[in-house]
Order: structure tokens, then sequence, then C-alpha cells
């Protein structure tokens, strides 16, 4: 680059929130018992891109603890907590 160094992120991450089932309802609506989340971690090289879902698979806590992001604000606290520190594989078929 001309204008130096472009700085590379060592990993890169998405996180996901979904209802169980299919109910047409706000999100932020919803109970701890009624959402599931997920979070993906992959470190930004060629490791990274050989991983599998479900080796990246984490919680969103994880993924909050490492970027110092918040998410799912738009829900209570206290169902935003339970749902970002769990993660069950049998919630996402395909893993």
């Amino acid at each position: 680059n001309q204008n130096g160094p472009i700085a590379v992120p060592s990993h890169c991450w998405k996180v996901m929130l979904r209802q169980r089932g299919n109910e047409n309802r706000q999100i932020s609506e919803f109970g701890a018992d009624e959402l599931k989340a997920i979070g993906f971690l992959f470190t930004n090289d060629t490791s990274g891109a050989g991983m599998s879902l479900r080796e990246a698979a984490c919680t969103v806590r994880e993924i909050e603890e490492l970027t110092g992001f918040t998410f799912f604000r738009n829900l209570d606290p206290e169902v935003a907590e339970t749902v970002k520190s769990r993660m069950d594989y049998a919630d996402w078929p395909g893993l």
C-alpha cells in the first residue's frame, strides 16, 4: 500500500440469534427458552480457512469477550445473558 501497511485482523467472526419455531413476534418479546444463539470464530489465515463450522462454533459470550462488543441489546438483559452464554450443537443441524 502506498500509504503504509494495512491492518489485517487476526480473526473473523459471526454471531446469530433466532427463535425456536416460527412465531410472528418481535425478537424482544421472546424469553430465553424461546431463543437460540451461536457464534463462529475463525483465525484469519490458511488454518482458519480449513476449519469446519463445528470447529469454529462457540458461544456469543465468547465473541463478546474477544471483541468488546455487546450483542442483542434489544433483548431483556437477563434473557440476553442466558442466550449468549449457551450454545447447543443440537440447535443447529448440519454442524
